[in-house]
């Protein structure tokens, strides 16, 4: 087991404006995904003691959740401090004010962990605006979670171990499946309690419970708000607007909406929901699953969202490509099946691209080990793509 997987995609992000003192980098994630360890990691790339960090999830810095305690420890900091390191910056009181007053003193570089999305809506994120570089982190992907359990076996046996015991950082580090599924399971109740209920007074926790299961056992599935409302019992479609929404905040889902082929542009309506955890679905849902292949499709759409931040569904008059990306001016178009080794179904997988613009990247992810005819489609293995493997 390594003592801390190297992240240098994250690293990398806050490193390059670091020096930029009048921004302010904010981490987002999911609780332990590994936004503080990513600090820990910056930490080590900077000066010695040139660092203060504040935790306010700790009862040492339980004080400067109170934002002028918080300035006042930073003004008061130890000579030779120039950056500032915040750990679950929503709980500070009124955070984008005091924020915004060190960062405009110029005296230090700040950097911000937060678990909510929502603290982007904080009345006061106004003073902000225009000053800050949001930095989303995922859970480890396959090729950190090989990297931490030092793996050298295949990447089929890596994906197998990868789903059972999930991809938060901590799980990985668990002795066995069972002690891994245990932390889920214990993770699951705290995101869903603090970042959920907690900082948001949701009422009815059964059926905020039986949304979750029902969005988590069905990801991929192209559904509107209105049908999730049809679908769960006791829920109605003002109330699953608003849980979705504090779901999505809370870095538990990701929502994938649709990307119009013909017009080249984003639409409304209908998108897809993705778990960010299989090991968070799992004790959620009770293990409930839709099958291997809407587990690949979700690890791939994440996988996609970890390489390039932003993932749709790209839809054309008579059907649809499962995920589409912007990327150096390039459109990168892909489709995803657990196998295609039978020939309708990889008729099926490759007809989709027809309505792919000209010049546009065209590949297949598929878990098959023997070659497919496909043309001038390009095919990946899905495990070797997911450990890290080029597209």
């Amino acid at each position: 087991m390594v003592d801390l997987v190297a992240r240098p995609r994250y690293v990398d992000a806050l490193q390059s404006t670091l020096d930029e003192r009048d921004l302010v980098r904010v981490v987002t994630g999911v609780r332990r995904c590994g936004k503080s360890t990513l600090l820990t990691l910056l930490e080590r790339e900077l000066p010695a003691r040139s660092v203060l960090r504040i935790d306010l999830e700790s009862a040492d810095w339980m004080h400067a959740r109170d934002g002028a305690a918080f300035y006042d420890e930073v003004r008061n900091r130890a000579p030779g401090v120039r950056y500032v390191h915040v750990d679950e910056v929503q709980y500070m009181s009124d955070w984008p004010r005091w924020v915004n007053a060190v960062r405009h003193s110029g005296e230090v570089a700040v950097t911000v962990t937060g678990s909510d999305a929502s603290m982007f809506n904080h009345p006061l994120m106004h003073e902000l605006y225009g000053r800050y570089v949001e930095v989303p982190v995922l859970p480890f992907s396959l090729g950190e979670f090989r990297q931490l359990r030092d793996h050298t076996g295949s990447t089929e046996e890596s994906y197998a171990e990868w789903l059972a015991w999930g991809t938060l950082p901590q799980a990985g580090r668990q002795p066995d499946v069972q002690s891994a599924q245990a932390y889920n399971q214990s993770m699951a109740d705290q995101i869903l309690l603090r970042d959920v209920v907690g900082l948001s007074g949701v009422r009815n926790i059964g059926g905020l419970r039986a949304l979750v299961e029902y969005l988590m056992a069905n990801p991929g599935v192209m559904t509107n708000l209105k049908n999730i409302s049809d679908a769960v019992d006791r829920l109605s479609y003002p109330t699953v607007t608003d849980y979705v929404q504090r779901l999505l905040d809370a870095h538990m889902l990701y929502r994938c909406g649709h990307y119009d082929l013909v017009s080249k542009a984003l639409l409304d309506g209908p998108g897809k929901y993705y778990f960010v955890d299989p090991g968070l679905r799992s004790a959620m849902t009770g293990i409930k699953r839709k099958g291997a292949g809407r587990d690949l499709e979700n690890m791939v759409f994440l996988e996609l969202m970890r390489r390039y931040g932003s993932v749709a569904t790209g839809t054309f008059p008579k059907g649809e490509i499962d995920f589409v990306v912007h990327h150096d001016g390039e459109l990168i178009c892909v489709q995803v099946a657990l196998t295609a080794l039978d020939e309708r179904t990889l008729e099926r997988e490759l007809s989709a691209f027809a309505a792919a613009p000209t010049g546009a990247r065209c590949v297949l992810l598929t878990m098959d080990r023997l070659p497919l005819d496909t043309g001038l489609i390009r095919h990946v293995h899905a495990a070797d793509f997911l450990a890290g493997g080029r597209i």
